[in-house]
């Protein structure tokens, strides 16, 4: 073989490596942001509209109390109470379209059942207290809204630790594979190095055997 040729081929052995180092690369850095963009954003998105839950469920709970303790407002506040209700609902459906899994879509279901569940006892107390039957609304309310309404905040609430908790799991795996990335670049950028320095070696005794001669 040539002295030519033979530099072509370490050239073309060095080129090759470092166009797998950058292959790599590419892959690494497309992967890593189509796992954030399909597990940890969504993630994230579930977590802030848990938190949404939770004020709407704040918010539910100080207009249903006021319209039970001024009825001179009541229409205003009935109103409030209807907003808080069309608010949780659309937050739900929202989330329903980022769930990820069967479970969180269960979840999300049973939420949504008890907000419903929960919405009913409110208006038969809030019924009650309209006809003057104040004992019977206090009575209903304690019994049906009250224990209602603390079931459905701890709901919202173990959805949210439990997105929390997928979310760290996340960004641990993800760590972990750019991680791999990183060392298989560092290990193929070393192989490249060697090759260079290698070739570079054979070629110079190549030469220097060939001027000899």
């Amino acid at each position: 073989m040539t002295i030519g040729r033979k530099i072509i081929g370490g050239y073309a052995i060095v080129l090759a490596l470092l166009a797998l180092v950058t292959i790599v690369a590419f892959y690494s850095l497309n992967r890593v942001q189509a796992t954030y963009d399909q597990f940890l954003d969504v993630r994230e998105r579930l977590v802030s509209s848990a938190d949404e839950l939770r004020f709407e469920l704040r918010d539910q709970i100080a207009h249903y109390r006021a319209i039970l303790l001024y009825p001179d407002l009541q229409k205003k506040y009935r109103d409030d109470l209807q907003n808080d209700h069309r608010r949780f609902k659309e937050t739900v459906e929202k989330m329903r379209r980022l769930v990820l899994t069967a479970k969180g879509q269960g979840m999300l279901d049973e939420i949504a059942a008890l907000q419903s569940k929960n919405e009913q006892a409110q208006a038969r107390v809030i019924d009650l207290a309209g006809r003057g039957k104040s004992a019977e609304a206090l009575a209903l309310g304690i019994k049906e809204v009250l224990p209602g309404t603390s079931v459905l905040i701890d709901k919202v609430e173990n959805f949210r630790e439990r997105q929390l908790k997928l979310m760290e799991e996340g960004r641990a795996e993800l760590a972990a594979t750019v991680n791999l990335f990183m060392l298989t670049m560092a290990i193929v950028s070393l192989l490249g190095l060697v090759a260079g320095i290698g070739i570079g070696f054979y070629l110079s005794r190549a030469i220097t055997r060939q001027l000899r001669e």
